[in-house]
């Protein structure tokens, strides 16, 4: 594991402890942020780790409303359906390939404040270390505006954070590692997580080098290197596709395609690999 990663592991681990011992003094004179303001709601398209995932939310330390969204696509309507399934002011989306912390929503739900409207959190990924990537968010305020996200923009969950942002609400960003982010659960998902990597991004962002150098760096560090090939082989199909079509993991027939030309090449691949992973 490189020095970067195992320190942004220690630096997540430091902050949880300190956010816990604050949140722990603050139910002194508080109490405990309530079911009944906080929704999260589980989007699945297909991932193996979807139960994992569910159970984690499950298993919360303060307890939760869950509601799930499950093989709607392109990304943007999934954001949207995941808004409209709320009924609380605050909304935790969780994609079905993060994994929980028990205390994730006890040290989130500490900064929901007046004048907030949006908690960001990091989660481990094995392969890019520490990220921000976790995100809830004043459901009630969007609502009230009626907030739509844009099915053309290549990121639109990025979208209500600069909704919220114009409207004046504060985004607070923790340094606290809340869970894991694991898309790369069986080879087809590996494949898949970076044959999307263009499609979240303006083109003005397309540069492949940086991805190349993490799989590479994680295929030495894990002697991974049949799950490396098909993350590169995910990177370079996706980087010749077109990038300005909304991401759709659920019905992308050229993914497919892709997918069974590199399985192709794989002389060791059988058919249980894309389950077992």
């Amino acid at each position: 594991m490189g020095y970067g990663i195992i320190w942004g592991r220690v630096r997540g681990i430091f902050h949880n402890l300190l956010e816990l011992l604050a949140c722990r003094f603050t139910l002194l004179f508080t109490g405990p942020v309530q079911a009944e303001d906080i929704t999260a709601v589980v989007i699945a398209c297909g991932e193996s780790t979807y139960e994992q995932c569910l159970s984690s939310v499950k298993n919360q330390s303060i307890p939760v409303n869950i509601k799930t969204v499950c093989n709607i696509s392109p990304l943007s309507a999934s954001l949207d359906a995941a808004l409209d399934a709320c009924d609380t002011k605050w909304l935790l989306m969780v994609d079905a390939d993060t994994i929980l912390k028990p205390y994730c929503l006890e040290v989130m739900g500490r900064h929901l404040k007046p004048g907030v409207g949006m908690v960001v959190a990091k989660l481990y990924d094995k392969v890019y270390g520490v990220i921000g990537y976790l995100r809830m968010v004043d459901a009630e305020m969007l609502k009230r505006h009626e907030f739509r996200h844009p099915e053309n923009n290549p990121c639109p969950d990025r979208s209500a954070r600069d909704f919220l942002i114009g409207k004046g609400m504060k985004r607070t960003v923790l340094n606290s590692v809340v869970g894991d982010h694991d898309p790369y659960a069986t080879y087809f998902e590996a494949f898949r997580r970076f044959y999307g990597t263009f499609r979240k991004r303006d083109s003005s962002e397309h540069h492949i080098e940086p991805h190349v150098s993490y799989i590479l760096k994680y295929g030495c560090r894990t002697k991974s290197w049949t799950e490396a090939y098909y993350m590169m082989a995910g990177l370079i199909c996706g980087s010749i596709t077109d990038a300005t079509k909304p991401r759709d993991y659920t019905g992308d027939l050229q993914m497919q395609e892709h997918f069974q030309a590199v399985i192709a090449k794989d002389k060791n691949y059988t058919r249980i690999d894309q389950d077992k992973g």
